[in-house]
């Protein structure tokens, strides 16, 4: 009966999101205990945190032998972070940007999508261009350790703040220097900062870690069988209304998918924290297509079709220069522009019941 198929799908979901959670912060605890670089904690978990339940789906989706849902969640997740996690953030409060340090972040994701694009015209991402999207990614990472004071302190206050790893930088301190002048903050003062965020925070001890490897492992159990039945309830869903696998991969999988973005949204618009939100938006999207894409394809090739060839990736490219243009428009990403995204995501979804 496809009502219990529904629920099997919203318990899934449930366990996927809250062991990617338990995971990102059990992980932060042990790596700190190692006396693991701060930053370096945090930008791994930038990077591949927000995308475990993506890739935790695509995994779940090539063990059952269907690729067709990993390129519908990271083209319809990509979509959605766009035309309804910005949209309505954008909406609810005037989000106020560095469009100088997003602007260039932009064009690296649009780029990536273009290359997705590309490489999906023969109607398959292979095991070379997989790799190819890996090595883009390590680059970006790379990009990122190098980059300014100035720019790291971005990501550090995402960090503290929605990774609940906060302790490990004081947000404050950190606001009212940067508040003062772009120019005042330098590299003493993160260091002050940090070293006054790790007086805060308790020493981890031997019993502690062991606590923490315990909930890690407990975390991947629950990621794996919450994946696991999230894909075969979408798959069985698919089946009793005869749709395709692809169209449930781009709606139910991909927006239930970028829950955590949501909440980081609400959170940001309470907190008016514009450039946490846009940081995250683009961040979350260029993982999707390198990491997920990257490691899926290394498993398997991953099949694309008529649908994501000329309506799904090319609507995806669109909603990322609309976000190019806002970003470089002016300080602001307004009312008006969040309607903007939000009614194309409506266009998306109608056009989509019509393709499909």
């Amino acid at each position: 009966m496809v009502y219990v198929d529904f629920i099997i799908f919203g318990v899934s979901l449930i366990f996927l999101l809250k062991g990617s959670d338990y995971l990102v912060e059990s992980a932060a605890k042990i790596a700190k205990a190692f006396n693991i670089s701060e930053f370096a904690i945090g930008l791994s978990l930038v990077a591949i945190g927000t995308s475990i339940p993506e890739l935790a789906t695509s995994i779940a989706a090539i063990i059952q032998n269907n690729t067709d849902i990993v390129i519908g969640n990271v083209v319809g997740s990509n979509i959605a972070n766009i035309g309804i996690v910005l949209a309505v953030a954008a909406i609810f409060s005037q989000l106020a940007i560095d469009k100088s340090i997003f602007y260039r972040e932009g064009t690296f994701l649009l780029v990536m999508s273009l290359l997705a694009f590309i490489f999906s015209i023969d109607k398959k991402i292979s095991f070379v261009e997989g790799v190819i999207f890996l090595f883009f990614f390590l680059i970006f990472i790379v990009n990122l350790f190098k980059e300014r004071e100035e720019k790291k302190a971005r990501y550090e206050k995402y960090l503290g703040y929605f990774y609940s790893i906060k302790h490990l930088f004081v947000l404050d301190t950190y606001i009212k220097l940067v508040g003062k002048s772009r120019d005042f903050f330098n590299h003493n003062h993160f260091n002050y900062s940090i070293n006054k965020g790790l007086k805060t925070e308790e020493k981890i001890r031997a019993g502690q870690i062991l606590v923490y490897s315990l909930i890690s492992i407990l975390s991947i159990i629950a990621i794996a069988v919450g994946s696991h039945f999230l894909v075969v309830s979408a798959i069985n869903i698919a089946a009793f209304f005869e749709i395709s696998s692809t169209f449930i991969g781009l709606t139910m999988i991909a927006i239930g998918t970028s829950l955590p973005e949501l909440t980081v949204t609400i959170t940001s618009i309470k907190k008016h924290y514009g450039n946490i939100l846009l940081g995250n938006i683009i961040g979350s999207n260029i993982a999707n297509l390198l990491l997920i894409l990257g490691i899926s394809s290394l498993i398997t090739p991953i099949s694309t079709s008529n649908l994501e060839l000329f309506y799904t990736m090319p609507f995806m490219l669109l909603m990322t220069i609309f976000l190019l243009i806002f970003i470089k428009s002016g300080e602001f990403i307004k009312r008006f522009q969040g309607i903007i995204l939000l009614l194309s995501y409506i266009a998306f979804f109608i056009g989509l019941v019509f393709f499909v």
